[in-house]
């Protein structure tokens, strides 16, 4: 900003420096200097100098680093819609976790990966490995022996609620240490939709806590539900066989809420 600095001269009449209040309401009358908000003089030691100026927006000396530029403005308006954008996608992808309180399950910590490799064969006589865990939420219940009363009992929860699991995207494999012959007879009475693997080497029981030994006779009745990177989201480790699918199905419902597998 440019500052106007009044001067006396040897021409200057002396009524005028006997008045210097005359310069004073010289500079009020004149009006504003061309380009400048105000007219300012030169400061005196000891004056208040913090006082802001008026009129910013005519101010012409301003540095440049301080004023706003277009693209500046340009990209404040773009990150705006931006954001709102981002926002929103990333509500729409992650999963709705409700307070671990309301579940019937347990959230471990850590969530243990799948395990590299087993052996489990489906009750048609399938191949299955960890692949088959991949690519969608599953429920994976173990049960102690086919066709007995409590797994039977289990066995039709999970089948009287099977459209609803399919609907969310997610799969049901009910795992033991039967042949995959009795499986399958067993499924046929019972029409069971879903699979029924039989774990042969307890590779499955074991790594999931439903077995403690190898030569473990029959599995422990647990659920674990997996996501579908195959890390467990979900832990059941005491099953009453009349609620527990109806259970697991409101906790998967709480969590995911719309469908989310292929």
């Amino acid at each position: 900003m440019r500052t106007h600095r009044t001067t006396a001269s040897t021409d200057t009449p002396r009524s005028a420096l006997r008045a210097p209040w005359a310069v004073v309401l010289l500079a009020l009358w004149s009006g504003p200097v061309a380009g400048c908000a105000t007219v300012t003089t030169t400061p005196v030691e000891g004056d208040d100098t913090s006082a802001p100026v008026t009129d910013t927006d005519t101010v012409v000396d301003t540095p440049d680093d301080t004023l706003p530029t277009e693209d500046t403005d340009a990209a404040d308006t773009d990150g705006g819609d931006t954001d709102a954008a981002d926002t929103d996608d990333s509500d729409a992808a992650a999963p709705t976790w409700p307070d671990p309180s309301q579940l019937h399950g347990t959230i471990p910590s850590p969530r243990d990966p799948l395990p590299a490799d087993f052996r489990a064969f489906n009750r048609d006589g399938t191949r299955r490995g960890p692949d088959d865990l991949r690519g969608h939420p599953t429920v994976v219940w173990f049960f102690p022996a086919a066709a007995t009363s409590g797994c039977t009992t289990e066995g039709c929860g999970y089948r009287d609620l099977y459209d609803d699991f399919t609907a969310l995207g997610v799969h049901i494999v009910g795992v033991s240490f039967d042949s995959p012959a009795e499986n399958q007879r067993w499924a046929e009475r019972q029409s069971f939709p879903f699979e029924l693997w039989s774990d042969v080497d307890r590779d499955l029981a074991l790594y999931y806590g439903a077995a403690r030994t190898a030569t473990q006779g029959t599995a422990s009745r647990v659920t674990r539900v997996l996501a579908p990177d195959g890390r467990v989201l979900l832990t059941y480790d005491s099953v009453r066989v009349g609620v527990h699918p109806q259970q697991v199905l409101d906790d998967v419902t709480a969590i995911f809420g719309t469908r989310i597998g292929p």
